[in-house]
């Protein structure tokens, strides 16, 4: 299959005025100038998608699927009294409930061109709908309030695989820690020692907000008492909660969330040993942690990522609108380093790099076609215009998911039970399809 468009944004390569990309057995062959691809294939079926530009399928790298049909809640700022409120309200959902939320926000990624995920999860609900769906990921069991000796017990409760990672496909599964102050000292270490044994990625969020400074840099506020009940052996260190990871020996290739309160010399450190940084700009606004230091972290020469959040207050899972935002916060911040960290950089934080994140010979067929008027800047147009109503189209491992901006299955099952399950969480709004 040869599929062309107005434009080609392979990330790894400029831009293609005209330019198609060839596709078999869900791997991409070839990616150039359309009539060069049409002799090359000339017994290949095209599909024209005129007035789009072709790009690479997004990354969200932080999500939590199983929430998406209870999202939008009003929890409040106060990260104690979040997570305390939140506990109380989900603890009505079941397995069947879980799964079919996630069902619901796999297919509302496909609407909004995202193709693979950094996922948040409560047990083996969301990879399997995000595989069922065609979505791509690496899917963490995030480790909270426990000691080092019961973490085994606390993974294989949540049927954390044995065997740990998935191998190198597009379903792959690791483990994280929720925070510094909901997980002890040798808890964390304990979780970190794992991953690096099992080969696979670890996630935890830091520096979020200006209570977790407070805590850290002495003891006090709203978050001392959500410290001594769940962080076992956990003393305030009085260094930045950047340093205290890197003293713990688990910020050496971590994935670091959030970081909205990290300082010029946290974004150092992270740029030095992080694997990288995912920002969550929209989600850290609303909830009145500020702006992350994308300047900072941009001229540290960080590796980037970007999501929509993985808490209850996530109304959209709408990358472009992260990206305008970030754009917003930074100035300077290029629409092509922009795009980058949608595609090729937030794969490359999750270590789905080999395989996703550009168009190149090889790698999974994710692509997805937006809609865009007639440009001579296709990469400043995409990111200003990019947007569910405007994703006309999304493959994945060369399967087509979005066909004309719907779903290419019936998804109206998955809505019903989405509306089933939002309906048994008190003050749960649920989420707009993009």
């Amino acid at each position: 299959m040869i599929i062309t468009a107005d434009w080609v944004l392979p990330v790894s390569h400029p831009p293609i005025r005209d330019g198609a990309v060839a596709v078999r057995r869900g791997r991409i062959t070839a990616v150039g100038a359309a009539a060069d691809l049409a002799a090359r294939f000339p017994d290949d079926e095209v599909t024209r998608l005129d007035g789009c530009v072709l790009a690479p399928g997004l990354v969200n790298a932080r999500t939590r699927l199983a929430l998406s049909a209870v999202g939008g809640m009003s929890l409040g700022a106060d990260p104690a009294v979040r997570i305390r409120t939140a506990a109380e309200r989900l603890g009505v959902l079941d397995n069947d409930d879980l799964a079919d939320s996630a069902a619901y926000g796999a297919t509302r990624c496909l609407l909004t061109g995202t193709t693979v995920v950094g996922d948040v999860v409560f047990g083996p609900e969301s990879p399997a709908a995000a595989a069922d769906a065609g979505l791509a990921g690496v899917f963490f069991w995030e480790v909270f309030g426990i000691s080092e000796s019961e973490l085994v017990d606390y993974l294989a409760e949540r049927e954390y695989p044995a065997d740990g990672p998935t191998g190198h496909g597009r379903i792959r599964c690791a483990a994280g820690a929720h925070s510094a102050y909901t997980v002890g000292p040798e808890a964390l270490r304990a979780v970190r020692a794992l991953t690096r044994e099992q080969g696979c990625p670890f996630a935890i969020r830091v520096a979020e907000s200006s209570a977790e400074s407070l805590l850290f840099a002495g003891g006090g506020g709203p978050l001392e008492p959500l410290a001594a009940q769940h962080a076992v052996g956990f003393r305030p260190p009085r260094v930045s909660p950047v340093d205290y990871l890197d003293t713990l020996g688990v910020l050496e290739r971590a994935i670091a969330v959030h970081c909205t309160r990290a300082d010029a010399r946290d974004a150092r450190r992270l740029a030095a040993r992080a694997q990288g940084v995912v920002l969550c700009p929209r989600s850290n606004v609303r909830l009145g942690h500020g702006e992350p230091p994308v300047g900072d972290l941009l001229h540290a020469r960080a590796r980037l990522a970007i999501g929509t959040g993985s808490g209850l207050d996530t109304r959209d899972l709408d990358l472009f609108a992260e990206a305008r935002e970030l754009m917003r916060i930074a100035p300077d911040l290029s629409a092509e380093r922009a795009l980058r960290i949608m595609t090729y950089e937030g794969a490359w934080v999750l270590g789905m790099a080999d395989l996703f994140g550009s168009l190149e010979p090889d790698k999974q067929a994710d692509l997805i076609a937006v809609r865009i008027p007639a440009t001579d800047d296709p990469l400043e147009t995409l990111l200003r215009e990019g947007c569910r109503e405007n994703v006309r189209a999304v493959m994945s491992a060369g399967v087509w998911r979005v066909i004309d901006g719907e779903t290419a299955f019936d998804a109206a099952g998955l809505a019903q039970a989405a509306e089933r399950v939002r309906a048994k969480v008190p003050g749960a709004l649920g989420g707009t399809p993009g």
